[in-house]
């Protein structure tokens, strides 16, 4: 079994742009920080930065699901931002 020090999901949209530019918004799904950048190297730098404010917080290390077992699910009534999924 793999040992984790520390576990964090983000979520990533990409938009490519008319100007070849890009826009990235990135997303930590469990505190619900957002940031909008310009690059990929921007969102990487991004979740690097909160994933070391997180151990400042001196957050307890997580350990992930084997194949076998299942990850606890998250409780619905829990979930308080809402919006439009799809």
């Amino acid at each position: 079994m793999v040992k984790v020090k520390r576990y964090g999901s983000f979520l990533l949209r990409y938009w490519q742009l008319n100007d070849d530019g890009q826009r990235l918004e990135i997303e930590h799904i469990q505190s619900g920080a957002k940031t909008r950048v310009a690059s990929v190297a921007a969102a990487i730098a991004w979740i690097s930065d909160r994933d070391r404010s997180e151990e400042d917080d001196k957050a307890p290390a997580a350990t992930p699901a084997s194949d076998h077992e299942q990850s606890p699910r998250r409780d619905a009534a829990t979930n308080t931002r809402g919006g439009r999924h799809g």
